[in-house]
């Protein structure tokens, strides 16, 4: 089990803090979606998870020890951006063994993650050769073949169409199953929330903190357009018609904004 605690994270002229006092844990194996407000602070929590944001007060617990600051998680982690961020210089296959250690069988390891994504044939293409659902199922062989512990994905679809998003879901949880690392996915689209989660986490507005937690028992696969699907984001939407803006129902008359 991983406990995250932020403390406080302000940036400078900011009236508010964008995090503060907010906790969450996440399970060894499970598939936990953010989803809040634009600006509530979710790609600052992954930021700070993964060591790119230093001016964070937070806390750690992982396997029941405690780390603060100035300590890294003991474990391998991947990231995957709202871009692609491949290097255009190098090729597809280069672009996977720029973050494996040049092993015997770093290349043999990077070949299967792009056969596992479909992309064995373009492994010696550029980037600028690919279509940019291809781009993207590149970075996620790069985000896997580090065979991370928890893995950390910023609205990884957000620029592409919806028929290739869904493939790019598809693949995604395809990868997962097979070695099954924590997972912090970040996004907007709470129908894919619903299509991916095994538990969804609805952020408030700053300083951001978890106001609804949602297990989805739904099995896999759950296509975003199922009917099962989407009978859940309706009944979410209708019990709490605020919760997309940070807000559930029962706190609109509580909280002071």
């Amino acid at each position: 089990m991983l406990t995250v605690t932020i403390e406080k994270k302000w940036y400078a002229q900011a009236k508010m803090p964008t995090l503060e006092n907010l906790q969450l844990s996440i399970a060894d194996g499970e598939f936990v979606a953010l989803v809040g407000p634009s600006g509530c602070g979710k790609s600052t929590l992954l930021n700070i998870l993964s060591g790119l944001d230093k001016q964070a007060q937070f806390q750690l617990q992982w396997q029941g020890q405690t780390l603060d600051t100035r300590q890294r998680l003991p474990l391998k982690m991947g990231f995957m951006f709202q871009d692609s961020r491949l290097m255009p210089w190098l090729t597809v296959l280069d672009n996977l063994l720029l973050v494996l250690n040049h092993s015997a069988h770093s290349r043999e390891l990077a070949l299967h993650y792009l056969q596992a994504v479909g992309l064995e044939a373009q492994a010696h293409q550029f980037p600028a050769q690919l279509s940019g659902g291809m781009q993207r199922r590149v970075a996620l062989a790069r985000a896997f073949v580090v065979q991370p512990r928890l893995l950390l994905m910023d609205e990884p679809f957000i620029s592409v169409d919806a028929p290739t998003a869904e493939r790019l879901r598809h693949v995604l949880l395809s990868l997962w199953l097979t070695s099954r690392p924590m997972v912090l996915f970040v996004t907007h689209d709470l129908r894919e929330a619903l299509s991916l989660a095994d538990r969804v986490l609805f952020l408030s507005m700053n300083p951001a903190r978890v106001v609804l937690e949602q297990p989805i028992v739904l099995p896999h696969p759950r296509p975003t357009g199922s009917t099962e699907l989407l009978q859940l984001y309706q009944q979410l939407l209708t019990t709490h018609p605020d919760l997309l803006s940070g807000i559930r129902q029962e706190e609109r008359h509580t909280d002071v904004i």
